[in-house]
Order: C-alpha cells, then sequence, then structure tokens
C-alpha cells in the first residue's frame, strides 16, 4: 500500500494505526485486505492507505451500499434548517441572485433545494449516485448525475461558487479531485469546503470510533486550510470551526481561485488529534466492555457497516459475542473474526435466542434500529452506546 498524501502528494508517511482487516465491508469490489491510518511525513495530513483505486470508492457511492443521508430526519427540521442557515449566513456576500453555484455531492438535493427556494436562479446540483439524483429531482431542483472529477466540458469554467460540503473527506483520490474542481470554476470563482473537525472528534458523545469510519479516507483539522490553499493556488479569505446541528464540529474554508502556489510546511496537529482520538475511544469502551467480559452474557451485534465494523477488530474479542446483525443484504454473508469465533453477517430475521443481549452499535441510526426490533417482535435486552 503506498497512497499519495491527499493534500500535498508525498509518498512519505507514518503508520498511526490499524483501521479494519476486511475492506469487503465496503463492497465486493474492494478487497479482503486491511487498511491503516497514515500521517503524511511532509505536511502532516492523516488519511487512510488501502490498496484500491477511486474507480472502486466511486462504484461504492453509486450502490446500495451508500445511501444519501436525509438531514431533516437524523438531525430534526429545526437543527437542520438552522445548520442550512449557518452556511448561507457564511457564503451569502460572495454569491448574487444571478452566480453560476454548484452544490458538489449534494446528496438528496436538501441544500440546493434551499438556495432555490432564497431566489438565487442558476444552482446545479451534482451527484455521483443515481439513486440521489432521483431523489433530488422529485424535489423540484436542477440536478445531474456527476462527480467531481467530470470532464463534462459544460462543467469547465463556469461557476462562479461551488459548495463542497462533507464530500472531501470520502474521497480517495483526492489531489486529483481538487485540481478538477478548481477547473470547474472562473478565474476569480470560490470554493466552500466544510469537512469534520479532527481536533473535535473526542469532544462529541458517540459510539467510539466512529470518526474512523471507512467512508472518511482523510482526516482535517484546521491548520490543514492553508496547506490546501498553497497547494492547490488558492487563498484562503474565510475559515471557522463550529457545532453542525447540535451534532458534532466541522471547519469550512472559503477559498478563491487565483491565489498562489506556496511550499507546504510539517504540522503534527492532525497526528496528535487522532491520537488522542483513537486513546478516548479505547477509555471509552472499557465502561461497557469489562462488564460483558466478566458477565460472559450472550450478545447479538446489530449494524456492522463502514462506521462501526472497526468495532470488530478487537473490541469484543474477550465477550460472548453469538451472533452478528445487518439488515443490508450486501453485508450479509461476511465473516468476521471475534476473538476465537468465525462469524457471519446475518439478516435480522435469523434472531431466535430472545434470551441475547442486543447491542446496538451505530449511535446515529440506532432509534430506528430500536424501532426495528421492536417491530420484529423481539423481546431481547437492547443496550447501546450512551
Amino acid at each position: 500500500m503506498k497512497r499519495k498524501c491527499p493534500v500535498c502528494h508525498s509518498e512519505k508517511n507514518e503508520f498511526l494505526s490499524n483501521l479494519c482487516g476486511n475492506m469487503s465491508i465496503m463492497g465486493e469490489s474492494f478487497p479482503n485486505c486491511c487498511s491503516v491510518n497514515v500521517t503524511c511525513s511532509c505536511c502532516g495530513c492523516v488519511y487512510v492507505d488501502i490498496d484500491t483505486t477511486q474507480e472502486v470508492f466511486s462504484k461504492y457511492y453509486n450502490s446500495d451500499m451508500s445511501r444519501g443521508i436525509d438531514y431533516y430526519s437524523m438531525f430534526g427540521v429545526k437543527e437542520t434548517q438552522e445548520y442550512y442557515e449557518h452556511i448561507f449566513d457564511s457564503i451569502k456576500k460572495y454569491i448574487t441572485f444571478d452566480s453560476d453555484i454548484m452544490d458538489l455531492g449534494c446528496g438528496l438535493g436538501d441544500f440546493t433545494k434551499f438556495l432555490t427556494e432564497r431566489g438565487y436562479r442558476n444552482v446545479l446540483g451534482v451527484d455521483p449516485s443515481e439513486r440521489n439524483i432521483e431523489t433530488a429531482r422529485k424535489k423540484g431542483i436542477n440536478c445531474i448525475q456527476a462527480d467531481s472529477f467530470s470532464d463534462d466540458p459544460n462543467l469547465i469554467g463556469k461557476f462562479d461558487f461551488i459548495i463542497f460540503s462533507h464530500t472531501l473527506e470520502h474521497i480517495f483520490d483526492t489531489f486529483s479531485a481538487l485540481e478538477n474542481v478548481k477547473r470547474m470554476l472562473k478565474p476569480n470563482g470560490i470554493i466552500y469546503i466544510e469537512v469534520p473537525d479532527a481536533s473535535k472528534y473526542c469532544d462529541v458523545d458517540f459510539s467510539p470510533y466512529f470518526f474512523l469510519t471507512y467512508e472518511h479516507v482523510v482526516h482535517y483539522t484546521y491548520e490543514i486550510l492553508p496547506k490546501i490553499a498553497g497547494c492547490f493556488g488558492f487563498d484562503l479569505i474565510q475559515s471557522e470551526q463550529f457545532l453542525k446541528a447540535a451534532s458534532y464540529y466541522v471547519l469550512y474554508g472559503l477559498f478563491k481561485n487565483g491565489g498562489q502556489y506556496q511550499p507546504v510546511h510539517y504540522n503534527d496537529t492532525t497526528k496528535l488529534a487522532i491520537q488522542q482520538y483513537l486513546e478516548c475511544c479505547k477509555n471509552n469502551l472499557k465502561i461497557y466492555i469489562e462488564k460483558l467480559e466478566i458477565s460472559q452474557e450472550k450478545l447479538i451485534l446489530w449494524g456492522i457497516g463502514a462506521s462501526t465494523a472497526l468495532l470488530l477488530t478487537e473490541t469484543f474479542n474477550k465477550c460472548n459475542v453469538i451472533k452478528l446483525v445487518d439488515y443490508n443484504p450486501s453485508r450479509q454473508g461476511l465473516w468476521f473474526d471475534i476473538g476465537k469465533k468465525k462469524l457471519m453477517i446475518e439478516p435480522p430475521e435469523s434472531i431466535t435466542d430472545h434470551d441475547a443481549t442486543i447491542f446496538v452499535l451505530p449511535v446515529m441510526y440506532k432509534d430506528s434500529i430500536i424501532k426495528q426490533i421492536k417491530s420484529l417482535g423481539l423481546t431481547n435486552k437492547i443496550v447501546t452506546f450512551g
């Protein structure tokens, strides 16, 4: 494995931690191999090193393994609306009603619709997922199926403003993506980049290792933003850290096209942030796991996905895990080693032991999973993180 740094493109890196021993949890296109977290020895960026390609990730995001997020359902209507207003307040002085605006990685199209309803006439939603675009079109917005690597001549040099929100951390070939997105801007165009803030991973009460989801292949801190500007010829004209939808911390930068390319300098802030997060996760897990190790109660682990499969690496090795469950048929049939046991992910309907405790692993979807458990008539004891 030797993925180049997504920011400065250096090949020199330092191992930080193991991530996964079976990347096929992301789909059949991914190899059954390990992945690791590394830090760039030249600029300090932290990213995932894995033997795969951007094409494999692109296929994943247009498959049943990945689904668009409905912010209104996940965070609530009030919180989502306030979050969109926060973004709008940050960008409104840089756009006019006639500006050509692209919402790149628009998902289900809700923020694209938000801008359109405020009178911005030339807003285009773009997403690689055919399913997401079909949903977005039903909301009456202008959108197309494409991604940050598109060479469509109708997109090159067209946009005054590009919104690139919670997309960059998911892109494997980040360097090529940013180079191409820069080509889509007009000479003085501006791009809004928003990503999770790795320096604040420890400050929210999510399930352990939540932010080390396999979908997040790059981790960002505030100190990385000027490096992005220097490596890609942008001027960083505005930036901020804030709490997204009363949920977790993010940071954004507004980058103006036409800046000077600058050499990068090493900074270990992101490396230290990830090391601190790893230690926090281990400590937080002790609260739950030590009791289960002592009691040896039978456990069914429910919700084996990109944000929770890291928990299967070592966490439950000394517990009495008897079954792995996930509702997604694409994940059913995958095998994981839990201590000395080899367990296959099975559908919820396979549960017959009503004395076993169901441990719901995902935090973001725990309410919907608990509803599903009850709808199946299961009377098992249910536990969650938090």
